[in-house]
């Protein structure tokens, strides 16, 4: 709690609420912690040089891989199922479409696999 206190957020709620996105799926089992917070410097995000963490990969950080890495855990809970009852849609909170849009942009299949002769 101190250090989001502390963090200068240069009256942006936008970074808090990234802030806290981030540490939900960075953290998702056990409680959230903002470390990553000391390594950024007050402009917009930018990374301080040589703060990089040991066990983040500059690929793992970009947010269409985060996005593409999401969608593919919801998929492997629902079963492939995009639509319909117990889908990726209802457990992400978009649109089927919207979902469909976003898993082609990021080269996610989709759909029934054509059938073997």
């Amino acid at each position: 709690m101190d250090r989001l206190i502390a963090h200068d957020w240069a009256g942006n709620v936008r970074d808090l609420e990234n802030a806290f996105e981030r540490a939900l799926i960075l953290f998702r089992k056990g409680p959230l912690d903002f470390r990553e917070l000391s390594d950024y410097s007050s402009r917009g995000g930018e990374q301080v040089a040589g703060s990089t963490s040991q066990f983040v990969s500059e690929e793992s950080l970009k947010l269409d891989s985060v996005i593409a890495d999401h969608i593919l855990k919801v998929l492997e809970i629902t079963g492939g199922k995009v639509a319909g009852k117990n889908s990726a849609f209802r457990i992400l909170g978009v649109h089927p479409a919207t979902l469909r849009h976003r898993m082609r942009k990021l080269g996610i299949p989709f759909g029934r696999r054509p059938a073997i002769p």
